[in-house]
């Protein structure tokens, strides 16, 4: 853990770390199921009480109810000392609107959340509805 994670609680900075690690392995963030087992934790509910605080803090972001949202935010990069990777891609669900972050890799691709199509939007426009795809 670096000397600027310290600034937050110790429970907290961990979870940071973790996610900012599994992000930087994985290129999309944890599940709460994975960060509790990782941190050894004792329930989910811990896990999304302190998660919650780290969004409250604007450390990172998530959508609620949707496995692989949590993103380490800018700040919570820095507080890290750590430089926030990309490129980052943005896509939102056309059923409900959430919203996904993932970075190109191995395996990108076919992507859903409700059931809906998750798109790639640019200026808050969809390629779809830009006749792109």
């Amino acid at each position: 853990m670096t000397a600027a994670a310290t600034a937050i609680p110790t429970p907290l900075a961990e979870l940071l770390t973790a996610a900012a690690e599994f992000w930087r392995e994985h290129r999309y963030g944890p599940s709460a199921r994975a960060v509790q087992a990782g941190l050894g934790i004792s329930s989910t509910s811990v896990v999304a009480y302190r998660l919650k605080q780290l969004k409250d803090a604007g450390l990172v972001d998530f959508d609620e109810g949707v496995a692989g949202s949590l993103r380490v935010t800018v700040s919570g990069w820095r507080s890290l000392g750590m430089a926030p990777p990309s490129p980052v891609l943005v896509f939102s669900c056309e059923g409900c609107e959430k919203t996904a972050v993932y970075a190109p890799g191995p395996g990108f691709g076919g992507m859903s959340c409700c059931g809906a199509p998750m798109v790639l939007r640019i200026g808050g426009v969809t390629y779809r509805e830009a006749g792109q795809w």
